[in-house]
């Protein structure tokens, strides 16, 4: 029996609501986060947090009074292919079929970005499900579409496919960062903007949608991967963004200028943030992180900040000391987390993220 499935796009708020629901369903089970950036320079002086996205791919199960690790069974996608370049706003079929002896009921399709979540619903179990679903207009480069349900067995099944979403050329860059930083080691997000040849703006903020970023005066202006800045000594420097087509690979390059003003009555050193080594852990140990070797040239005391930025979700306990802690998930195969640890001293200097990785072995 076949079923057709149109799929109605959530909000962000309907999309947080399942996840709750599932985590209160399910506690134990493994959820897995994708990063996102806040949405504006606005949402950052606000103090708005970006929201998480989770992705749940199977709950753990018992056996025998046992737990055992969360395995994830995977359906045979027919359509789209792999890496099928797309457009935005394009209606495509999702076609998945069911293991052998098995039918698919209660579907969900969409992006793993939560504002373009999609979900469906099957009536009736079904062998082979065609899903429609539209790719959201202001995507641009990697998308993946998810398509996740239950089957009659009582079992969750997942299937996953990459696209490449094409807007067209990339006809201007827009940069929103300040012109003007006053503090040793403020610490400000740019972002970036795209206009298309379908005359549609995308945010283009981050790595995977093909940008990059350099300062020409790293002592006096700092920058990372993901376009946050850090003032570091007087002067003006050139912050230079580069944009590459994820489809057609032409590079588009802007540039702003950013002048570092410090008050020379006031020095103020900036603290270095160290998240400590490498671990390799055992599954269901409690794993202790470690910022015991960050400093402030000034002897000033200092907070912390950590966050987890990948693999499975934890709950870090005492995210704002300089050992936080956290019980290592229950997993079928090895899986790597990863950490950010911001540092900042009394009088506002602040640190770029640096990174730490624990790899957590079943």
């Amino acid at each position: 029996m076949n079923g057709n499935v149109r799929h109605g796009f959530t909000d962000r708020t309907d999309t947080a609501c399942q996840v709750a629901a599932l985590l209160e369903a399910d506690p134990s089970a493994g959820f897995f986060l994708q990063p996102q950036t806040p949405t504006s320079r606005a949402a950052v002086r606000e103090g708005e947090a970006p929201a998480p996205v989770y992705v749940k791919p199977s709950p753990a199960t018992a056996r025998n009074g046992a737990r055992v690790a969360p395995t994830t069974t995977e359906l045979v996608t027919i359509a789209p292919v792999s890496n099928a370049i797309v457009s935005p706003g394009q209606g495509i079929e999702a076609q998945i079929v069911a293991p052998v002896g098995v039918a698919l009921t209660d579907l969900f399709a969409g992006t793993l970005r939560g504002s373009d979540s999609a979900l469906a619903f099957s009536p009736a179990a079904a062998l082979t499900v065609t899903i429609l679903v539209t790719v959201p207009t202001d995507a641009v480069g990697p998308e993946r579409l998810m398509l996740t349900g239950l089957g009659t067995d009582g079992q969750p099944y997942v299937a996953s496919v990459d696209l490449l979403v094409n807007p067209g050329a990339l006809e201007s860059l827009t940069i929103d960062a300040p012109s003007l930083l006053l503090r040793p080691g403020q610490v400000d997000q740019v972002f970036v903007t795209g206009r298309f040849a379908d005359g549609i703006e995308r945010d283009l903020t981050t790595a995977t949608r093909g940008t990059s970023y350099q300062s020409t005066k790293p002592d006096v202006l700092a920058v990372d991967d993901s376009g946050r800045i850090q003032a570091r000594s007087d002067g003006r420097a050139t912050l230079r963004v580069t944009n590459v087509h994820p489809v057609t690979g032409a590079r588009y390059v802007e540039t702003q200028e950013i002048v570092v003003q410090l008050d020379s009555e006031d020095p103020n050193g900036i603290p270095v943030a160290d998240a400590g080594l490498s671990q390799i852990v055992p599954t269901e140990t409690v794993t202790h992180l470690s910022a015991a070797a960050s400093s402030d040239p000034d002897d000033d005391p200092l907070t912390y900040r950590w966050q987890q930025t990948g693999g499975r979700i934890v709950y870090l306990i005492d995210a704002n000391t300089a050992a936080p802690y956290f019980v290592s998930p229950l997993v079928a195969e090895p899986d790597i987390l990863t950490f950010e640890l911001v540092v900042r001293d009394d009088k506002g200097a602040e640190t770029l993220p640096v990174e730490v990785k624990v790899t957590v072995n079943p």
